[in-house]
């Protein structure tokens, strides 16, 4: 099983990122858990 992060930020913009298999790096994932991470701060990608 892999987890896909989903990373909101106040700015609205949305970040997603897979996270290597746990059980093997080389095999691919047949199941995909979804993890939502809200942030109150801007993204890196906006102007500071």
């Amino acid at each position: 099983m892999c987890t896909r992060i989903h990373h909101t930020y106040a700015c609205g913009h949305v970040v997603s990122e897979k996270a290597p298999c746990a059980a093997s790096r080389s095999a691919n994932c047949g199941e995909n858990k979804v993890k939502n991470v809200k942030h109150d701060e801007k993204c890196d990608r906006c102007d500071h």
